[in-house]
């Protein structure tokens, strides 16, 4: 992974170099500020008579991070490359909701539920996207593009309280809803604490579009989208037990073929030749895949494969503020 981003920046700045004696080369480079709300999911699957049932489910909210981002694009003539760096910064972000189905004779019953606190320890993105624009008319550019992203967070949860009404929790033994009379309640700090990380590459083709209004000078609009036909992701979960000196950790290996999605909008405004302000949304939504589960005791060194499988989703919005600057 070291390595593929090494070359990747290494050869977008020897094309920068080379065309930096060309009359027709550009450079820009821009920074901007912004709030994310999402949700990132996180599912254990078991196959029961020959079809796969849900029987657990985690939910992190991304609830209202504040992120950074900057971003280096050079341009020569019509083919353009962008190198994207973004990071959020550590924080609070609402609840951890822990969701089990316990019941293999009625699977819609929800047994176990809880909630924790939830805290953003890291969030880091990097993407390298490569373009080549065509001017179908004097106010329209449209360029297809191919991208390769490496993205990594990690949250954790703590002080959680649940109720339980599985038959190893419930008063009498037998499996309830989670809200019943029957379920044992886990006030704060009585359960262990949960540590959940991934780490994913994405491989992208989609377009961007700009329009520059003739009667508008200064104002212009870009949009883009785009899909992944091959993303893999590795996710690392630790649940600790209520001493937090032991526990079990698992890990989710998921492969994706184009279930993941995004899109943008900016809006900009040129405040002088070297000056643009812009404002923008942005757009990530991913479908539920499956993949291969491995767990271990924390102590362990080796993981062992399980024959449960692991998912994986997420989906957010982000908005943000910047400033674009023309170097050349």
């Amino acid at each position: 992974m070291k390595k593929s981003l090494f070359s990747l920046i290494f050869a977008f700045f020897s094309i920068s170099a080379f065309a930096l004696s060309q009359k027709d080369f550009s450079l820009f480079v821009d920074g901007s500020f912004g709030i994310k709300r999402g949700e990132i999911g996180e599912y254990v699957f078991q196959k029961y008579n020959g079809k796969w049932k849900k029987l657990s489910e985690l939910n992190w909210d991304e609830k209202w991070i504040p992120c950074f981002d900057f971003s280096v694009q050079s341009g020569f003539k019509q083919f353009f490359t962008t190198l994207d760096f973004s990071f959020d910064i550590p924080c609070e972000s609402g609840i951890m909701a822990d969701s089990d189905w316990q019941n293999s004779e009625d699977w819609g019953m929800k047994t176990n539920y809880s909630e924790s606190e939830n805290r953003l320890k890291y969030d880091f993105g990097f993407c390298a996207k490569i373009g080549f624009d065509f001017q179908i008319s004097s106010e329209w550019k449209i360029a297809p593009t191919a991208e390769f992203e490496y993205s990594t967070f990690r949250f954790e949860a703590r002080n959680g309280h649940g109720w339980y009404a599985d038959s190893a929790n419930s008063k009498d033994k037998k499996n309830h809803e989670w809200n019943s009379d029957y379920a044992t309640e886990y006030p704060s700090k009585s359960l262990g604490g949960i540590d959940y990380e991934r780490d994913a590459i994405l491989a992208y083709v989609g377009f961007s579009a700009r329009f520059l209004p003739k009667n508008f000078s200064r104002f212009s609009i870009e949009a883009n989208a785009a899909i992944s036909p091959f993303s893999r992701s590795i996710s690392y979960d630790r649940h600790w037990d209520v001493d937090y000196k032991s526990g079990t950790d698992y890990a989710d290996e998921v492969y994706s073929f184009f279930t993941r999605i995004k899109a943008g909008l900016r809006f900009f405004y040129l405040f002088s030749k070297k000056i643009e302000f812009f404002a923008a949304t942005d757009g990530f939504f991913s479908f539920t895949d499956q993949g291969t589960n491995y767990s271990k005791s924390i102590e362990s060194r080796k993981y062992k494969k399980e024959t449960v499988e692991g998912g994986a989703d997420e989906w957010f919005v982000l908005v943000r503020f910047g400033c674009r600057f023309k170097i050349m």
